[in-house]
């Protein structure tokens, strides 16, 4: 083999097994979106609250936001109540957000996080070492 070999064909070989894989797992892979509904469900909005969290900083700032919602969260969780019950029921969170727009915030379907973050940083870092000609 040539020098090429040693510096291209390793990993050329080790992405394709990953790949390979990858392809395997996903081949029985199948989606019950009633299981996920289920799921979501039994968080009783737990799960939504950084999406909380992230709606009501805009008004009370982060670090307040945060404490806020996470004894919304213990609260919820050692009652027995849902988060949307427990801050519809709490002044801190009714001073700043509706009804319907907690509705809204509390839907983990239209909820994605810092997705769209992670992707934009993924993209530039792909290009930034593109345009730097470094190899994969």
């Amino acid at each position: 083999m040539g020098w090429w070999a040693a510096e291209f064909g390793f990993p050329v070989v080790a992405h394709a097994c990953a790949v390979e894989a990858v392809d395997r797992c996903l081949q029985g892979l199948s989606i019950d979106t009633g299981r996920m509904a289920e799921n979501l469900d039994r968080t009783k909005g737990r799960i939504m609250a950084e999406s909380l969290t992230m709606a009501l900083a805009r008004d009370t700032g982060r670090p307040a936001a945060q404490a806020i919602v996470e004894e919304l969260s213990r609260r919820a969780e050692a009652t027995g109540a849902s988060v949307m019950d427990v801050a519809r029921a709490d002044s801190r969170i009714t001073a700043h957000l509706e009804p319907r727009d907690l509705r809204r915030i509390l839907d983990p379907s239209s909820y994605l996080g810092s997705t769209d973050a992670l992707i934009t940083r993924a993209l530039e870092a792909f290009q930034a070492r593109r345009s730097s000609g470094a190899r994969s």
